[in-house]
């Protein structure tokens, strides 16, 4: 596609863009964990079901750890937009795979399968929008990006949680979207221009690994901190009599409108606070959700206690990628992607062993959450020194100019 045709189409651009984000949000497996409760039980009669019904959410993660670096670095040298369809088609096949199917580890299987698509998805999104916008154009996508996901969450959640009375299976029917998504990202994203028959590929540029490392340790932390939240609220809301995967579903729905909150708010607030600066903002939100959560006499006060939690974790992955894209050259935004995907995966798959795992070992989660409340605050206060830091030895601040893109659509 010419440049000037994409210059003349930005809403479509838009559109193919949205499309492949509401695909890679509905892969990341947190529209999962409502139904955990009844696969549980479904499985009690399987020997340690307890361990390997969550692994129904890691699994996924555990593989795009290992693939998004690579597809990451992959991406830098040929067309993203190829890659996003062939994951999104994957995300449909493997996705619904376990409607179909009934043995414990068949479902494992395919969700194993899943975590190539899911990867692949979240890095070659990031990196797109990274392709085609720059400055505060840039950083309105990356919030739209995950303003995108809270709402695409808000409807699964509610509408996974409806399907899940019936029966678990239904609710990975979902994952048909991907057929979607792969129309609307061949008919709308332009193919970037070194992607281009007989165009040679931009020699690798480095990176400076150790000065993104407190980016890539708050995607990390910040993922881990949603997911505590996701999997473990609903045996919090089992403990406290407001059970049923019906409920689930609604109380994630409140933790993704929570997020959608913070990811919308994000562009305001970055013009505002420098990265670090806006770490400590969101780690002592988080923590403070969380105790509230722990502390709250009824649902009203836990909903409101989520929803702080989520406005938080809603500004995680736009406030990293939009300083990780600032500070490296072009033909770097893959790699780095890949590796803020792969500590996001860390992130997401600790978090059930947290959220269910140590949950049930401690017998409350109660006490679960009041003690991650306490460690997100010591987390906040090692960020307050990070940017202390940063600000005397730099009064300019940590804001880079963002490189120039490769198709300047805004």
């Amino acid at each position: 596609m010419a440049e000037s045709e994409q210059r003349a189409n930005p809403a479509g651009i838009r559109l193919g863009v949205v499309s492949a984000i509401i695909a890679a949000s509905l892969t990341t497996s947190i529209t999962v964990p409502p139904i955990l409760p009844k696969m549980l039980d479904h499985y009690r009669d399987v020997a340690n079901a307890t361990v390997l019904v969550p692994l129904v959410v890691t699994l996924p993660f555990l593989v795009s750890v290992i693939i998004a670096p690579f597809i990451g670095a992959l991406s830098d040298r040929i067309d993203r937009r190829a890659i996003v369809i062939a994951a999104s088609l994957l995300a449909t096949v493997f996705g619904c795979a376990p409607f179909f199917l009934e043995e414990l580890y068949a479902v494992l299987a395919a969700r194993l399968l899943m975590g190539l698509a899911t990867g692949t998805l979240l890095v070659c999104t990031s990196a797109l929008i990274a392709d085609l916008f720059t400055g505060p154009g840039r950083q309105r996508m990356l919030g739209m990006k995950y303003a995108a996901l809270g709402v695409t969450h808000i409807f699964a959640f509610a509408l996974i949680g409806h399907l899940a009375e019936a029966d678990w299976r239904n609710a990975f029917l979902i994952f048909l979207w991907g057929l979607v998504a792969a129309g609307l990202t061949w008919t709308f994203i332009p193919r970037r221009p070194n992607a281009a028959p007989g165009v040679v590929a931009a020699p690798v540029a480095p990176i400076p690994w150790l000065r993104l490392a407190p980016v890539f340790a708050g995607v990390l932390l910040g993922a881990m901190t949603f997911d505590v939240l996701l999997t473990g609220t609903p045996f919090l809301a089992i403990e406290r009599g407001f059970g049923g995967a019906r409920m689930a579903g609604y109380l994630a729905a409140v933790a993704s409108t929570g997020m959608l909150i913070g990811a919308s708010a994000f562009p305001f607030i970055a013009r505002r606070l420098e990265g670090t600066a806006l770490w400590v903002v969101i780690f002592v939100i988080t923590s403070a959700g969380y105790v509230f959560l722990a502390a709250a006499p009824s649902l009203p006060f836990m909903v409101a206690g989520i929803l702080i939690v989520g406005t938080g974790c809603g500004m995680v992955q736009p406030n990293s990628l939009s300083l990780l894209f600032g500070q490296v050259p072009v033909t770097a935004r893959g790699r780095v992607a890949g590796v803020q995907t792969t500590c996001f995966f860390f992130g997401m798959a600790a978090g059930p062993l947290i959220g269910v795992t140590l949950g049930k070992a401690l017998g409350s989660h109660v006490i679960l959450f009041d003690g991650f409340g306490l460690v997100l605050a010591a987390i906040a206060a090692v960020y307050l020194l990070l940017f202390w830091r940063a600000r005397s030895s730099d009064p300019r601040g940590e804001r880079t100019e963002p490189a120039k893109p490769i198709s300047p659509a805004h």
